[in-house]
């Protein structure tokens, strides 16, 4: 028997009706794939942070065309723009930071559910990927520099004769 399946083997991998792959060809073709679909995750979830971060950024617009008025005393009241720009970016800053590290703790947690539910049970390797981190990195950042830009455009309005402020 054993004989048999070794000229059968022989014979019909030079066949064009036979296909023969090591399980390693079948791993490395697998691993590629996995690739490849990270790759094209990272793409998408690139697009999502930065959309979030849009978002995110014009709901602080929102919040900080509201609070102009104040803005407008504490600048009246003798606050260089520079350091009203450098408070409220801190403020925006911080909360963005605080929200995507929740945001990302909560998103490793399910990672690490899923993972031991679905992956575990069906004998893979239990991993935790660190991509999401790089992925959703330009959340704050951008938000933190739409703000800045944002900001220093609204305070730029709010003096409507800045050389008489420079004169003083």
């Amino acid at each position: 028997m054993n004989n048999f399946a070794s000229t059968l083997v022989e014979e019909s991998v030079g066949s064009a009706s036979v296909y023969l792959e090591t399980f390693e060809g079948e791993m490395e073709g697998l691993e590629q794939m996995q690739r490849v679909i990270d790759t094209m995750y990272g793409f998408v979830d690139g697009l999502v942070a930065v959309a979030a971060a849009l978002v995110v950024g014009m709901v602080h617009r929102i919040a900080i065309t509201r609070r102009l008025p104040e803005l407008g005393l504490l600048h009246a009241a003798g606050y260089p723009k520079r350091s009203l720009v450098r408070r409220l970016v801190l403020e925006i800053a911080t909360i963005a930071c605080v929200g995507w590290a929740i945001g990302l703790l909560c998103a490793h947690a399910f990672s690490i559910l899923l993972n031991n539910t679905f992956s575990f049970l069906r004998g893979g390797a239990r991993t935790s990927p660190t991509h999401p981190l790089l992925y959703t990195l330009p959340i704050p950042l951008v938000v933190v520099a739409w703000i800045n830009v944002s900001v220093n455009r609204t305070l730029n309005h709010l003096d409507p004769w800045p050389s008489s402020n420079a004169a003083s």
